[in-house]
């Protein structure tokens, strides 16, 4: 199972942040990665820096026969379209898109810290670092798929979801179709 997530909080060339979102999965068919579930849209708390605006958030279940780099490659190129503009940390942003699992393999860093390369991004790390403790990531994985195990804890999507529901940080504010 390859899962990505989703997350806008500002108007951009693509409409509002829920409108980001769907031409975000309309786009991904045009670059070779097949949608195959997809969870509501979560209207959350922004994470990181206050101040800014609440953010729409889903996940995704996909197919793609491009290895994790170069899909994460393709998700970044989908983001700079959108007019993504990568600055400060957990900020704002038009389009954001993290590759959360590729089939269960661990490559990297677990931790969320890290240097960006020169292409402007950090290096490949799965699963993606922290998602066991973002309720607008892990109650949507939960949703699409509740039996999912976390591929270091081993905990499943559903008990990680119960854990971190009420947090404010990042937190559930309600949910629409995507």
């Amino acid at each position: 199972m390859i899962l990505l997530g989703l997350g806008s909080n500002l108007p951009g060339p693509w409409g509002t942040p829920l409108e980001t979102l769907r031409r975000a999965l309309m786009e991904m068919g045009a670059n070779q990665i097949t949608v195959v579930q997809r969870s509501k849209a979560y209207s959350t708390n922004a994470y990181g820096l206050g101040g800014q605006p609440d953010y729409v958030n889903a996940v995704v279940s996909v197919t793609c026969q491009a290895a994790p780099e170069a899909l994460l490659i393709r998700l970044h190129r989908l983001e700079r379209r959108a007019a993504r503009a990568r600055g400060e940390r957990w900020g704002a942003r038009t389009l954001d898109i993290d590759l959360l699992d590729w089939h269960g393999r661990v490559v990297g860093s677990t931790m969320e810290r890290g240097s960006r390369t020169e292409l402007g991004f950090k290096p490949l790390s799965l699963p993606h670092p922290g998602i066991e403790k973002r309720p607008f990531v892990i109650v949507p994985l939960a949703e699409i798929a509740p039996e999912w195990h976390h591929p270091i804890s081993g905990e499943t999507a559903l008990n990680l979801a119960k854990r971190v529901a009420k947090s404010r940080a990042g937190g559930i504010l309600a949910s629409t179709h995507l």
